[in-house]
Parts: C-alpha cells; sequence; structure tokens
C-alpha cells in the first residue's frame, strides 16, 4: 500500500529504499528531508504504511539519519511510542537492525525515553553510528563478507 500523503507529495516522508546486502533490504531515513512532521496519529499512519512496505522483504535494516536535525524535525513522544510498539509487535522477525546515524543528544535521549517500551531483541538491534564514514565502512564490510 502507498502511502497517501507520499502519493501527492514524494517528499512528504523520508523512507527510501537505500542497499541490498546479502538480501537484506536497508531503508534510509532522514527527518530533514521530509516536508511533513509526524505529529498527529493520523500522520504516523500515513507513514506507518512505509514501515508495512518493508515487510515485503523478509528481512530489512533501517538507517535513521540525524544530520542536521533542529527542534522541527524533533518527532512527539506519542509518535516514539507508536513507533516502539510497531517495531516490537510487527517487525521483531523482519528487522535486522536500527542504525542512527549522526546522533544527537536528543535522539540519544529519546531512545532512553522509550526504552522500557521496547523488547530485549529491539534493544540488541539499535547501534548508533557517529559518521557517514562508519557507515560506509561498515556496509562495505558486510558487501565483502557476502563475496567471501
Amino acid at each position: 500500500m502507498t502511502c497517501p500523503r507520499c502519493a501527492q507529495n514524494l517528499t512528504s516522508h523520508s523512507f527510501e529504499p537505500y542497499d541490498m546486502i546479502q538480501g537484506i533490504a536497508y531503508y534510509y531515513t532522514a527527518p530533514v528531508q521530509a516536508t511533513v512532521r509526524i505529529n498527529t496519529d493520523e500522520a504516523y499512519a500515513e507513514f506507518k504504511t512505509h514501515l508495512d512496505g518493508a515487510l515485503r522483504d523478509a528481512h530489512w535494516t533501517w538507517i535513521f539519519d540525524c544530520s542536521g536535525m533542529t527542534l522541527e524535525h524533533y518527532s512527539s513522544v506519542n509518535f516514539l511510542r507508536n513507533l516502539v510498539h510497531t517495531l516490537v509487535l510487527e517487525h521483531d522477525q523482519a528487522l535486522q537492525e536500527v542504525l542512527i546515524l549522526h546522533p544527537s543528544f536528543w535522539i540519544r535521549s529519546a531512545v532512553w525515553m522509550v526504552w522500557p517500551l521496547m523488547n530485549a531483541n529491539l534493544h540488541r538491534k539499535i547501534r548508533f553510528i557517529e559518521t557517514k564514514k562508519e557507515l560506509t565502512l561498515e556496509l562495505l564490510g558486510k558487501r565483502i563478507n557476502a563475496i567471501a
């Protein structure tokens, strides 16, 4: 199912296919690139269609890029609660990792705030990656391991 808002404007949300490595689909999100802020239940339901689309892949990883984020890009507590609920109940097996790129103090605090709502499986999947170079090297390593 396509997000109704993105059907009208492709820049509404940021959730794009990024790469495919060893049968794992990588999706990229950069809130600064999205024109719609997800601060209502209706907006979350629209964004959730992107997450549901990721389930078409047996396994997927989410790269969440925090670079350039300001107060206007930060999510509400309700959004974070809904997101954790969805990831735990619907994506527990398919989601392989959540790679948080350029983590700010705010995103680290937000993860800490919703940590009690997560299960141990999701805890293990969240990783903070400080730089694009570190991400590039990690993905390159996964490609090399796929060839070896």
